[in-house]
């Protein structure tokens, strides 16, 4: 059984380490790909998503803060449909 605790506190880290842990590795490296990803853009040398006088640098800053969310609900209702054994 898979404490439901430690795996959000394993997605609020980083996301799809959660669902590593859960054994759902498909869809723990797709949540790592894609926030890796957006990391990547965001931090890169020249980005103009760091230059905040623009309205689509905060559109962007959107990206992260959904995956990050998303990949903690999902891997918490996961933990709990393997909690009950479906």
């Amino acid at each position: 059984m898979k404490n439901k605790k430690v795996v959000c506190l394993l997605s609020l880290l980083f996301p799809g380490f959660g669902h590593l842990y859960l054994g759902r590795y498909a869809d723990g490296i797709v949540f790592m790909l894609g926030i890796g990803f957006l990391w990547y853009a965001l931090f890169a040398e020249n980005s103009q998503v760091m230059n905040f006088d623009s309205p689509r640098s905060y559109i962007f800053w959107i990206g992260p803060v959904a995956i990050y969310l998303f990949a903690f609900i999902d891997s918490y209702k996961k933990a709990t449909k393997i909690s009950r054994g479906e």
